[in-house]
C-alpha cells in the first residue's frame, strides 16, 4: 500500500466505507503516522473512527504511550484473538522508533519488524504514530509495503515555499473545523487569528473553537470577536498555567502549557514554576489544618475578618521559628557579599502572606488548596521529582512528560494504569 499525506486519509476512509462488505483486506494491517502533532492526533482519531466504533473500543482497543511502551507486550496483544467479535485494534502513541535516543531497543525493533513481515490475525490492526519518521529505514520500507504511512509533516523553515504549506495546512484545517459546525470567519478575523497564534496549529485550532463557542449562534466570526475574546497566546504568563493546574482544570491547563512551549519558554522553567506553586499549596494546607473550619467558597470580606488575622499570626510565629533555628545552628560566614538578603529570601519563601498589602492572592491560594487532600498534595511532589528527573536525565519528548504530570495531577493520578497505558482520550 502507498504512502499518503493527511490531506487524502478522509478521501482513503469514504472510499473504504463505501465499498461492499468483506472479511478483510480494505484496512491495512499496520499504519504508521507521522509528522506534526496536531495532524498526527487529528489522523490518528480519524482511522481509529474508522476501524472500532467507540461502544466497543473498551473490550477491542488498546492503546499504549510510547515513552513507557514494552513492545513484546504490544507484539502479544495484536497477535490475541478477542473473546468478543469484531475488530481489534492496537496503537502506540508517540512511539521512539525513528528518533535518536529512542527508548525502543534494537531488539524490540527487530521484533516488530519480524512480527509485521510475519502478519498479524485477520482484523487486527497496529497503529503507530510518531513526530519523525526516517524514510530510509528498513521498518519505515517493510510498514510502507505491507501496511500504510500517512505524512502529517509540515515544514518548519521560513523559505516562501515553507510558509507557503503552512498557510495551506492553516486554512484547510480551518475551512474544515468550521463547516463542522456551520460557521464562517472574516478574512480580517482570520488574519487576526493567525497573527495572534503563528503556525501553531493546535493553539490555532484551540482558539478558534473558543470563538465559535463565545459567537454562539452567530454565523460568522469576526474581528471584534478575535479582539474580545483572545489573548496573544505566545505571551501568556506562566502564572496563568499554574494557577490552571491548581485548579485541576485539565482543558486550561494542557491549552497554557501548549501556548508557553510555543512561545519557547524551557520545559524546566515552567516545571520550576509548577514545583513553587505546589510549595505554596502545601504550606497554605499545613496552615489550614492547624487553624482549622470550612474555606470552601468563604466569601473575601468573611476570609479578610476572620482568618486574614491568623495567617499573619502563623507568618509571625514561623519567622521566629526560622530565627530561632538560626540561632541554634550558629552564625557561619556567608560566602555571598550580601548574605542578610539570602536570609530573607529563604524566609519569605516559607511565608503564606509575602505582601501583606495584598491579601487576595492568599485568599485565593486558600480556595484552591481546597481541592487537595493532603495525600494527593504529597503524591504530586512525587510526580513533580520524577518528571524533574526525566527532564533532566533522559531523552523522553519534554511536552510528554508535562502534559503527563498535569494529566496526573488535575485527574487525582486517574489516567495512569498499568505503567503508563493510556486508552482513547481527545486530549493527548
Amino acid at each position: 500500500m502507498p504512502e499518503i499525506p493527511q490531506n487524502q486519509l478522509q478521501t482513503y476512509l469514504q472510499d473504504i466505507a463505501h465499498r461492499p462488505l468483506s472479511a478483510s483486506g480494505d484496512f491495512a494491517p499496520v499504519y504508521l503516522i507521522f509528522g506534526d502533532e496536531y495532524l498526527c492526533r487529528t489522523a490518528f482519531n480519524a482511522l481509529l473512527d474508522a476501524l472500532l466504533p467507540e461502544a466497543r473500543r473498551h473490550l477491542n482497543c488498546e492503546i499504549f504511550d510510547g515513552e513507557s511502551v514494552d513492545i513484546s507486550e504490544v507484539i502479544e496483544l495484536v497477535n490475541t484473538f478477542s473473546l468478543v467479535e469484531g475488530r481489534r485494534v492496537v496503537a502506540v502513541r508517540h512511539i521512539r522508533l525513528f528518533s535518536q535516543g529512542s527508548t525502543v531497543s534494537r531488539e524490540e525493533a527487530s521484533a516488530l519488524q519480524q512480527a509485521i513481515e510475519k502478519g498479524f490475525p485477520a482484523g487486527h490492526y497496529l497503529i503507530l504514530t510518531t513526530d519523525t519518521a526516517d524514510k530510509r529505514r528498513s521498518l519505515y520500507q517493510l510498514i510502507k509495503n505491507k501496511g500504510m504511512t500517512i505524512d502529517c509533516a509540515v515544514p518548519k523553515g521560513n523559505r516562501a515555499s515553507d510558509r507557503k504549506a503552512q498557510a495551506a495546512i492553516l486554512a484547510e484545517e480551518t475551512r474544515t473545523l468550521l463547516a463542522q459546525y456551520g460557521k464562517t470567519i472574516k478574512p480580517g478575523a482570520y488574519q487576526a487569528l493567525t497573527e495572534l497564534t503563528g503556525f501553531d496549529l493546535r493553539t490555532h485550532i484551540a482558539n478558534l473553537e473558543k470563538l465559535m463557542t463565545y459567537i454562539s449562534d452567530r454565523r460568522e466570526i469576526t474581528e471584534a470577536d478575535v479582539q474580545a475574546l483572545l489573548k496573544r497566546t505566545r505571551q501568556d504568563p506562566v502564572y496563568e498555567l499554574t494557577g490552571a493546574v491548581a485548579e485541576r482544570d485539565t482543558e486550561k491547563s494542557l491549552f497554557y502549557l501548549d501556548s508557553l512551549l510555543s512561545a519557547g519558554l524551557y520545559p524546566l522553567q515552567i516545571l520550576t514554576a509548577l514545583i513553587n506553586q505546589f510549595r505554596r499549596l502545601l504550606l497554605m494546607k499545613m496552615f489550614a489544618s492547624s487553624f482549622g473550619g470550612r474555606y470552601a467558597g468563604m466569601p473575601f470580606r468573611t476570609f479578610q475578618q476572620k482568618v486574614l488575622p491568623a495567617v499573619r499570626e502563623y507568618d509571625q510565629q514561623t519567622l521566629i521559628q526560622v530565627e530561632a533555628r538560626e540561632r541554634l545552628q550558629g552564625a557561619q560566614p556567608e560566602p555571598s557579599s550580601s548574605p542578610r538578603k539570602k536570609k530573607k529570601k529563604a524566609a519569605t519563601d516559607l511565608l503564606l502572606a509575602t505582601n501583606v498589602g495584598n491579601p487576595y492572592p492568599v485568599y485565593l491560594q486558600l480556595q484552591k488548596v481546597q481541592k487537595f487532600t493532603p495525600d494527593e498534595l504529597f503524591d504530586c511532589f512525587e510526580q513533580l521529582h520524577t518528571a524533574d528527573l526525566q527532564l533532566k536525565t533522559t531523552a523522553h519528548n519534554p511536552r510528554i512528560i508535562l502534559e503527563n504530570l498535569i494529566l496526573h495531577i488535575c485527574r487525582g493520578g486517574k489516567h495512569v494504569e498499568n505503567q503508563n497505558r493510556m486508552h482513547h482520550r481527545s486530549v493527548m
